[in-house]
């Protein structure tokens, strides 16, 4: 079904009716309203799953997730070679998944709404590291972290549902639902934004650049069989294990064109690597879900 729903954005795009300012405007409004409202009706709703202690846990998982793609990426992007700046360009892409436009509505649709929260909570790490050692891979200058970053709706919806959770709060029947029927359409509107990017994709550039086959290899394959095989020896719910596999599984973040632009990179690399790894992941992820979780 999501599948479909990707193939819908797609035909949109290819016919214009969904151009690149209406995949922009789109993106916007999931990012910053309905995305937040699924990470509260997560919390809200009947279907609470984790304690304070359970969040944490679930944090340091994630910043050590990160650790582990970066330790597994870092070593083979060098010996692919290639120029530095280059180098960094593909650590990035092997490293940075686009967990919340995709992550999130197929985390939703196999494990419910419950995941919500827990994506909120990856959010964090992955803010943080993607404007410190992202930011490096992507222009190979140092950058400084700033707070500031952290200040975007869905990492602020994070922090509130780890507050609703530590101090157990108890919202109102239509404010639930309200946030429920709100937060409904980020799977809908995620899949239409992810078909017409690709209607927009540099397909002939893509398959002319080589070192993106290994890249797309490593980011939809050899990740999440590597982190289901490191976590599943940890004593943590099948949730956590089911999240965490499905988020390393996911193609390359679609922020990455964007940073690209902003600090220097290579834009078209960066293009023609998202289109590749979520044309590839229609295959993939299934494949991965199936025959590491079910």
């Amino acid at each position: 079904m999501l599948s479909i729903l990707v193939a819908l954005g797609f035909l949109a795009g290819k016919t214009k009716i969904l151009n690149a300012d209406g995949t922009k405007l789109l993106s916007k409004i999931i990012i910053n309203i309905t995305l937040p409202c699924s990470i509260l009706a997560s919390v809200l709703g009947d279907n609470k799953v984790l304690m304070i202690g359970d969040t944490v846990f679930f944090l340091l998982l994630s910043f050590l997730s990160f650790f582990i793609y970066l330790t597994i990426a870092f070593p083979i992007m060098r010996a692919l070679g290639g120029e530095k700046r280059s180098r960094g360009l593909y650590c990035y892409m092997a490293a940075f998944s686009n967990f919340l436009f995709m992550g999130l509505p197929l985390t939703s649709a196999i494990f419910g709404e419950a995941s919500a929260v827990l994506v909120a909570i990856y959010n964090i790490p992955f803010s943080v590291l993607t404007f410190t050692i992202g930011v490096y891979m992507i222009s190979g200058k140092r950058a400084k972290f700033e707070p500031k970053v952290l200040i975007n709706p869905p990492t602020i919806a994070a922090f509130l549902a780890v507050a609703i959770i530590t101090i157990n709060v108890e919202a109102p029947a239509f404010i639930a639902d309200t946030l429920s029927i709100a937060g409904g359409m980020t799977t809908p509107g995620a899949m239409l934004v992810v078909g017409g990017t690709m209607a927009l994709a540099p397909f002939r550039d893509m398959f002319s650049k080589w070192r993106l086959y290994p890249v797309t290899a490593l980011k939809l394959i050899i990740m999440p069989v590597v982190i289901w095989l490191i976590f599943r020896q940890f004593n943590i719910s099948e949730l956590m294990l089911g999240v965490l596999v499905v988020i390393s599984a996911m193609p390359v973040a679609a922020t990455s064109t964007m940073f690209a632009i902003e600090f220097g990179g290579d834009e078209q690399l960066t293009s023609a690597g998202v289109a590749m790894t979520t044309l590839l992941s229609l295959i993939t992820i299934p494949l991965i879900v199936y025959l590491l979780l079910l």
